[in-house]
């Protein structure tokens, strides 16, 4: 009896423990975004935005434009001009200061409530972007002061006047002191409606103080570039983030401050870098840790001068890009490097300085367009914010809600329905626009990692790196056996090695992987098991089959069963710290430290002692790497690389860089790439942004291996330029035989025998090319015969056993 209740009690047991470690999987699988979790402050994570959970975040938002700056053309079809010439244009009109502010406030008022918000929500957005005017968050009284220089049409007296009474208000530190002005309410309670929809806010200053450019539609400036020119104007903005940062640093629902939008046609870049530069310094001073989005020159696009090892505080920044009109296929760069509107430039710039970028707006085109832009940006993992919500034309445009006329430019007499058009049960959708842009439900499965894939007989599912049909007959995880996993929309995943997708080919021939953009083929649904295996369901209804490794991978199974059901694993990005490794370069040959004695090479065929290094912590996020107990030196980019260093300093510590095709990129303390140089010459630290000859496959050599291996290289009779150095391995007390070929017999042999620590523990002086040297009492380890014949030196490593 007691027998057959433990066997009961045992069984309950493994059922409960089966039915935790599905729930298990099952939420290991879920992609979590703020869409249905809980908020929490994002940070940056090398190229990645996560949450406090360490979840990657794709913000996929759209941009509240016109809510609290209206640029002209977004008031009339065809309409032009600052916000500023809308107002002195209802002045004109006969409208009174008081008249006029009404106007505004109730547009303030209706145009965004909760229900835009909810309705954001609905469609599967996950964040918005809130362009802000800084004349919100001046005091009623002070913002009558910027209203005399409007009835003014901004002549140069009235400009001056309005300086000299913004310079007195910095001075006496009255200046965005109430937190109680239109800015900080409206920003607060749009904070409260995102919360409820678990979603995030950028907030974002669209219009600087002075002018952050010429362009006065965006700016609603009054002199161009005055940012820049004018001290009060960087003061104030100064002063506002400081007051933004206080208010909100303990908001979690902020994703990152948009510290200034669209800089442009700026002369200096570095002028732009130094307001940056300023900001950053100000927001950290307030131990404010919110992620700060740094925008270039040329509308936000350009960052000569502004990479991140510029700025005094690099930690949490994001680097932002404004997309419009761009190709939208991903390989498309731009030949400048520091412009990054262009998609094989962010992922460039991205892989480069190991941050995040972020499309803060995209839009405004055709319906073609605009889909293919949205999949092209969520294949390479990219967030973006659509531009904008609503806007005024008289058929469908390129924001979600559109706007039905009259306009306020049609004259003063529309005001009342002008008010009551932008009310969003008065919007009318732009039912195309948002097919095209609208997330729709998040991914089910593991998306924005590196995984693998195990089909039912053991073996890996390889890409075949693009050429021809998909195999799973793989036997390890290389190159072509890991996948990117990419969110593509409406609960459906794609799967992506290097820049190609992988297609069902709509169950009509072998799986293949040659897809430059993911469409409907290129879509599964993310199928989890109740053992944690997954099926992989195409757009056809029909699964992925592995076909059990004997004939290539179709997608024509009806139902899932052995072969359609596949393990997985996620593809470390962590440095494999204490682990000796291999690296192999694009050209399939091993990096080398060449014995320590001479410039690094890319050209062993085969994983030997010299081709193992051994990862260490180098601090601070960095890794180091030994062989034979000498450290790897970029040599700072000044020359060949060597591994001869006895320490690890700064030269000698890389970031280890996972990029998306699986491959690893070692930078520098420089900032700069190692790079094979394709094995046709010695490895250098000089590139500015990883590609082919800077990304390596890895493998770490097994304890025991690692050891077989070194002793197997040591027992090699090794040659140089005629040194014969044997027997090797040596036993202890035992002599060495050296014989130099190439003896000139004009000048004595010096030799060297040279410890890892380059001690020189045994010397001697010969005048015959044939010596025997004994080892005497020296210590068993690894050592370097150095032979110098005149002008000429000849290494050779032995192990003294």
């Amino acid at each position: 009896m007691k027998i057959h209740y433990e066997k009961r009690l045992y069984a309950l047991i493994r059922r409960v423990q089966h039915s935790f470690l599905f729930i298990g999987c099952l939420l290991a699988c879920l992609k979590l975004t703020p869409a249905n979790a809980q908020l929490s402050r994002l940070h940056a994570d090398g190229k990645r935005i996560v949450n406090a959970s360490g979840q990657e975040v794709i913000l996929k938002g759209v941009g509240l434009g016109a809510w609290l700056l209206q640029e002209g053309y977004m008031m009339k079809e065809g309409g032009d001009g600052p916000q500023w010439s809308v107002k002195k244009y209802l002045y004109d009109q006969g409208q009174s200061d008081a008249q006029v502010e009404a106007f505004y406030q109730s547009w303030r008022d209706n145009f965004i409530t909760k229900a835009d918000i909810d309705y954001i929500a609905s469609l599967g957005f996950n964040c918005v972007r809130l362009p802000m005017h800084y004349e919100l968050f001046l005091t009623t009284a002070q913002r009558a002061e910027r209203l005399k220089v409007i009835h003014a049409n901004a002549s140069a007296g009235s400009v001056s006047t309005y300086i000299s009474a913004l310079t007195t208000w910095y001075n006496n530190n009255t200046l965005f002191t109430d937190t109680n002005t239109e800015g900080f309410r409206l920003a607060d309670s749009l904070l409260k409606w995102t919360a409820a929809n678990n979603m995030y806010v950028i907030l974002d200053l669209h219009a600087a103080p002075g002018s952050q450019g010429m362009d006065h539609n965006i700016n609603d400036g009054f002199v161009g570039n005055d940012l820049y020119n004018q001290a009060i104007y960087g003061n104030m903005t100064q002063r506002l983030w400081q007051a933004l940062s206080r208010h909100y640093i303990n908001n979690d629902g902020v994703a990152f401050y948009d510290l200034v939008n669209e800089p442009h046609k700026v002369p200096d870049n570095t002028t732009v870098h130094d307001i940056f530069e300023r900001l950053i310094n100000t927001v950290r001073a307030e131990g404010d840790t919110h992620l700060l989005m740094v925008e270039g020159n040329g509308y936000g696009n350009n960052y000569g001068s502004m990479q991140p090892y510029t700025f005094t505080n690099p930690t949490n920044l994001v680097y932002n890009s404004h997309r419009y009109w761009n190709s939208t296929d991903v390989t498309v760069g731009n030949s400048d490097p520091n412009q990054i509107s262009d998609l094989a430039n962010i992922v460039a710039w991205r892989n480069t300085y190991n941050v995040p970028v972020w499309v803060g707006e995209t839009g405004e085109n055709n319906n073609d367009w605009l889909a293919a832009n949205i999949a092209a940006m969520n294949s390479i993992g990219i967030g973006w914010c659509h531009w904008t919500y609503k806007r005024l034309t008289a058929g469908e445009n390129a924001a979600l809600l559109r706007l039905t006329g009259p306009s306020v430019l049609d004259g003063a007499g529309n005001m009342s329905a002008v008010l009551n058009n932008i009310k969003f049960a008065n919007n009318i959708k732009n039912t195309n626009t948002i097919a095209a842009v609208a997330p729709g439900q998040p991914a089910k499965g593991p998306v924005g990692k590196t995984i693998w894939l195990k089909g039912f007989n053991g073996k890996y599912v390889s890409s075949r790196g693009g050429s021809g049909a998909m195999w799973c007959d793989s036997n390890s995880v290389g190159t072509y056996n890991k996948f990117y996993v990419v969110d593509a929309g409406n609960g459906k995943i794609a799967l992506r090695n290097s820049a190609l997708f992988v297609s069902s080919e709509n169950g009509t021939q072998a799986i293949t992987c040659n897809r430059n953009v993911y469409q409907g083929w290129e879509k599964f649904d993310w199928i989890v098991n109740a053992d944690g295996t997954i099926f992989l369901k195409a757009g056809n209804g029909l699964y992925v089959s592995s076909e059990n490794g004997t004939q290539a991978m179709t997608c024509n199974r009806s139902s899932g069963s052995g072969w359609e059901a596949f393990s997985w694993g996620e593809v470390s990005s962590a440095a494999p710290i204490g682990q000796t490794i291999w690296l192999q370069g694009n050209n399939g040959q091993y990096v080398s430290s060449k014995g320590n004695v001479s410039p690094m090479y890319c050209n062993a065929a085969g994983v030997q002692s010299w081709n193992q290094f051994v990862v260490g912590n180098g601090g601070n996020g960095k890794v180091t790497l030994s062989n034979q107990g000498f450290f790897v030196s970029s040599e700072n980019g000044t020359k060949s690389m060597n591994c001869n260093r006895s320490t690890a300093q700064d030269w000698e510590k890389f970031d280890w860089i996972v990029n998306d095709n699986g491959t690893v990129s070692l930078r520098s303390s420089n900032a700069l790439y190692v790079s094979s140089e394709n094995s046709v010459a010695e490895m250098t630290c000089s590139r500015t942004s990883p590609q082919g000859w800077e990304q390596f496959n890895f493998g770490i050599v097994p304890a025991t291996a690692a050891r077989k291996a070194a002793v197997a290289e040591a027992m090699t009779v090794h040659t140089e330029d005629g040194l014969l150095v044997y027997p090797n391995p040596v036993a202890k007390g035992s002599s060495l035989v050296i014989d130099l070929n190439n003896y000139d017999g004009k000048s004595p042999l010096q030799i060297e025998l040279v410890d890892v620590n380059k001690k020189v523990v045994l010397y001697k002086r010969e005048t015959t090319a044939h010596v025997n040297v004994a080892t005497g009492n020296v210590a068993a380890g690894f050592y370097v015969i150095r032979v110098t014949n005149g002008k000429k030196t000849y290494t050779q490593k032995v192990l003294i056993q």
